[in-house]
């Protein structure tokens, strides 16, 4: 008879989870807020690198100099998660956590000091951007790609060909000049870059926000969506416009 009531007084418990449609327990978050006391960690004995990568939410300033140096500025309690790695010449800018841990209210910015820069990739779960000091980068090429949430803001002079791939949302911000820029803009976001000089331009746009461009010699254009394509400068022109978006002379 005792056994009978222990059997059931262990199903009744399991009935009533299964009538209300759950089979397993939810798992319970251990959430850590940025404490916003900041400190800033110079990282060491990492490898040389010539592009980089953020993968988190945060700010990194980029900074031109001879001799490559990395630091990091975030909360106190939340610098143990932040991770900085070389992988294929490239430094990854990341947060990890144990999955029962969320983080919120996150402060943090990296200062990045590199002679060569190739690439910038802004991946970003949460929002995050890429922005240059006052010193000027001078690259003979280089590639920005956009795929996450948040914003580039750069000062660069490119010797030959710069590529800008965006397909997430936010805006470039282009000072400088460049030979070549090519620009595939499938973003939610514009691209403002009339104070970048170009000698060629070419833009494939399928995106809902405006490009702005500063162009020489010659500029080719296609337009597949709403968004319009002003231009400076007196290019030659090829426009392929089957969108609602416009090339606009906007001289």
């Amino acid at each position: 008879m005792v056994q009978r009531l222990s059997a059931l007084v262990l199903l009744v418990p399991l009935l009533f989870l299964l009538s209300c449609g759950s089979t397993e327990l939810p798992l319970t978050y251990n959430s850590i807020r940025g404490s916003g006391n900041l400190i800033t960690v110079l990282v060491e004995d990492l490898d040389l690198f010539h592009s980089v990568t953020l993968k988190t939410t945060g700010d990194v300033m980029l900074v031109f100099d001879t001799e490559p140096a990395v630091a990091v500025s975030v909360d106190h309690n939340l610098q143990r998660f932040i991770t900085t790695e070389v992988v294929n010449d490239v430094l990854m800018i990341g947060l990890k956590t144990p999955k029962e841990v969320k983080v919120s209210g996150m402060k943090l910015t990296v200062w990045v000091t590199m002679p060569v820069l190739q690439q910038l990739t802004l991946d970003v779960d949460g929002i995050g951007s890429f922005q240059t000091d006052s010193s000027l980068f001078q690259v003979p090429e280089v590639d920005l790609v956009l795929a996450g949430v948040g914003n580039m803001e750069l000062d660069l002079e490119v010797s030959q060909r710069l590529s800008s791939t965006l397909t997430g949302v936010g805006n470039l911000v282009l000072t400088g000049s460049a030979r070549r820029h090519d620009l595939t803009h499938e973003a939610t976001g514009g691209v403002h870059a009339f104070e970048f000089e170009t000698d060629s331009c070419t833009i494939i746009s399928n995106s809902v926000g405006d490009i702005e461009v500063d162009v020489r010699e010659y500029l080719n254009a296609t337009i597949s969506n709403i968004g319009s394509i002003y231009y400076h400068g007196f290019p030659a022109i090829e426009v392929v416009d089957t969108g609602l978006g416009e090339l606009i002379d906007d001289n």
